[in-house]
């Protein structure tokens, strides 16, 4: 998977030099990794992974939908649960509240029906 955050420069910068030093040049995406799973193992019991896992599959479900849904929904935000498209509305939190009123405070995945917005950030380039 490619993502993009955005991190301090100079922390991007010493955290390159440090790399580079330690394990050599193009590792910083293992450190990377080996520093996110290490956070997650150390707060295992903050969160319920079950609960993570449910939220996993609506989101897989709204995904497999999207084709279907740009049909009905493009522009829109849609509430997913249990698999189904359960509420739509202009705002995310719209959306959201339309969910809630129907079923409760229940696990919901809210995804917006029409082109992801990416952005390309250049990584900083360490020279010397």
């Amino acid at each position: 998977m490619k993502t993009t955050i955005e991190i301090d420069d100079e922390l991007w910068r010493l955290f390159s030099i440090i790399v580079l030093r330690e394990r050599g040049e193009r590792k910083r995406s293992k450190v990377l990794e080996e520093l996110i799973r290490n956070y997650i193992n150390s707060r295992r019991s903050f969160f319920d992974l079950e609960l993570m896992e449910a939220f996993e599959r609506e989101r897989k479900a709204f995904k497999r939908m999207l084709p279907r849904l740009k049909k009905r929904y493009a522009g829109m935000y849609v509430a997913v649960r249990n698999g189904e498209v359960v509420s739509a509305a202009h705002s995310k939190e719209e959306a959201a509240t339309k969910a809630y009123k129907k079923f409760g405070y229940t696990l919901i995945y809210v995804g917006y029906v029409g082109e992801e917005r990416v952005v390309k950030l250049p990584s900083p380039r360490v020279i010397g």
